[in-house]
């Protein structure tokens, strides 16, 4: 078939769906055409991509008047249900309704079933006008106006919109309200508790602090969601604070009593066991009628929040909208939020090639927010294939540690990450200490000596965090996690054999897996990409649990890749893993080898 005979038929298709729906509709209702010069045309959509239509229906609790938006592309695009101006201004507001008189029926991603579109168009009114129309008028779904509060407050705001580092608590406390130096997501201001946090934040984005002054704002944990109608004026504020208590009234006259202007209020409210943040600014006192803080002159008490509120009732507030792009609301935002025992801890990643690189990334989408990064080379071409950093950072011959560590800050500024760009060995030499701070060190250098040099110092406790050493076998065949507890079980030389081969490889040894580049080049172990994000989510989550659980032994998870790719290469596997399931996880104890010279004697 042709592009221009799918889109013929595609075309067909569609004006047969609208057509059936419009003869449905004309069936049941008394209806015509709402052309753009009509008063109740909606003004949020685009008469090129919406046919509309006007009904009106018979309804008991108020004669409604809607109009019908069909996209061109119906029955796969939802139609839209709009209030006639008339409705709105009579029954608003009412949950599920926005300003543009637009009536929120259901998930966009519901699709409609093709073969009756005017049946599946009536049941959208219905609820349309059952569900939401109706028990809006008689107050039977106001509780729906809690969990729709942010989009009814930001339909309310003009150009007021701050960024938050802030995550809302149950304190009452003083913020910053700290300019930019220029706009970024849409924000001139973000608010955090200090100027230090603010530029920390940004300077992955290479934004500053503008010239303008930095304010101070008042942060409110008020009891009770904010109620609807939105509050337009200081007497509406007044009579909210009032009611949440008397300690909201206290802060809030110590506060105006030290300011005069950029009277900037902060504020959140309890919702399904979380907190909404939002805000709001009055206008500046008039010192000739409040004098700053204080009536009269040189009487030293402070003005009363309802004379203040009172004297300036009908002065308009003007409504902030704050965009959260705090931790805790981002990992809310993604899944089920950050657990609460990873929140502060730390993790060294020694080595940021291949594996450590993706392990960092994908840790610190996990909620991981402090880091210590060590590898001795910089990125280069031969790395891109397997590496999170690319041909940018090898083009400025950047140290992986450093490259990586501007990976991890471009994707969440409030990382803490520490780096070294030098042999981990070198460097315990100087700090013998270093890791000791970290709640568990990856070790993913595909480097013999140092792997086994860190694993003496581990029993010989200079090192007291536990290890986790990670590789991968040739062609991906299998992954490795290898935990080490400082003090119990056996330890990563008690894994070896006599000949220094790992005891529990999936792979038969075969000396052609090690491959070289031409001449005397570096040598590398062969596996894809694919292969390696397969691996590395398994690590991340067994890291989680080891951060929870922190066992009192050592373990040793074993990964199978693709057994069959493995086997079609030529290759053989060892015997004891013949039987079992590709992509499926194993777990051994590894006990203490009575043979081993390290920990045999422990």
């Amino acid at each position: 078939m042709t592009q221009d005979q799918h889109k013929l038929t595609l075309n067909n298709f569609y004006e047969e769906s609208i057509k059936k729906a419009k003869q449905y509709l004309e069936s049941r209702y008394p209806s015509e055409i709402c052309s753009k010069d009509d008063e109740d045309y909606p003004e949020s959509i685009s008469s090129e991509s919406w046919i509309t239509w006007k009904i009106k229906v018979e309804n008991d609790s108020y004669p409604l008047t809607l109009i019908i938006a069909i996209p061109k592309t119906f029955s796969d695009e939802l139609p839209k249900i709009y209030l006639s101006k008339k409705n709105y201004s009579d029954i608003a507001p009412i949950p599920h309704v926005d300003k543009n008189r637009f009536v929120c029926t259901r998930d966009s991603n519901v699709a409609i079933n093709e073969d009756k579109p005017g049946e599946a168009l009536d049941q959208l009114i219905k609820i349309a006008i059952d569900e939401i129309i109706n028990k809006g008028i008689k107050k039977e779904n106001a509780a729906d106006f809690i969990e729709e509060f942010l989009a009814y407050w930001n339909e309310e705001v003009s150009d007021f919109k701050f960024l938050s580092l802030y995550s809302p608590n149950n304190n009452i406390e003083s913020l910053k309200v700290i300019p930019l130096s220029r706009k970024f997501l849409n924000s001139q201001c973000i608010i955090a508790r200090t100027r230090e946090e603010a530029e920390e934040w940004l300077a992955p984005f290479k934004i500053e602090i503008g010239k303008e002054q930095i304010c101070e704002a008042l942060y409110l944990p008020l009891p009770n969601p904010i109620p609807m109608p939105l509050p337009q004026n200081n007497e509406d504020i007044h009579m909210i604070i009032r009611d949440s208590g008397q300690k909201y009234v206290d802060a809030m006259q110590e506060y105006f009593a030290k300011n005069s202007s950029n009277l900037i209020i902060l504020f959140s409210f309890p919702s399904n066991g979380k907190r909404i943040l939002a805000g709001w600014k009055h206008l500046p006192w008039k010192r000739n009628v409040f004098n700053g803080g204080y009536i009269g002159s040189g009487r030293e008490y402070k003005l009363p929040l309802s004379l203040r509120m009172n004297r300036s009732g009908k002065n308009a507030i003007r409504k902030i909208s704050i965009e959260r792009v705090d931790r805790e609301r981002l990992f809310e935002r993604g899944g089920i939020g950050i657990k609460s025992f990873i929140k502060d801890l730390s993790i060294a990643i020694i080595g940021c090639g291949s594996l450590g690189s993706p392990l960092a990334i994908s840790l610190s989408k996990c909620g991981i927010s402090k880091f210590l990064l060590v590898d001795n080379e910089r990125v280069e071409p031969e790395n891109v294939a397997r590496h999170v950093c690319g041909f940018l950072e090898a083009g400025f011959n950047v140290p992986k540690s450093e490259a990586i560590k501007d990976r991890l800050l471009r994707h969440f500024p409030y990382i803490e990450c520490r780096t070294y760009n030098e042999n981990i060995l070198a460097l315990l030499q100087k700090e013998e200490f270093l890791l000791n701070d970290c709640n568990l060190v990856v070790v993913a250098t595909g480097n013999l000596a140092v792997e086994k040099r860190l694993n003496y110092l581990l029993r010989k406790r200079i090192i007291t965090s536990p290890l986790l050493y990670l590789w991968m076998e040739p062609f991906g065949v299998a992954g490795q996690i290898l935990y080490v507890h400082p003090e119990k079980g056996g330890c990563y030389q008690c894994c070896l054999d006599i000949d220094g081969e790992f005891r529990y490889s999936v792979a038969k040894p075969n000396k052609e897996f090690c491959r070289r580049e031409c001449g005397c080049q570096t040598t590398f172990i062969p596996y894809s990409n694919l292969e390696i994000d397969h691996f590395i989510s398994i690590v991340s989550k067994k890291i989680v649990s080891f951060l929870e659980d922190k066992p009192d032994c050592s373990l040793l998870y074993t990964w199978l890749g693709d057994l069959s790719f493995f086997k079609s290469l030529g290759y053989r596997i060892r015997d004891e893993w013949l039987s079992d399931s590709p992509y499926s996880v194993h777990k051994k104890t590894i006990l203490e080898n009575k043979g081993c010279n390290i920990c045999g004697g422990f």
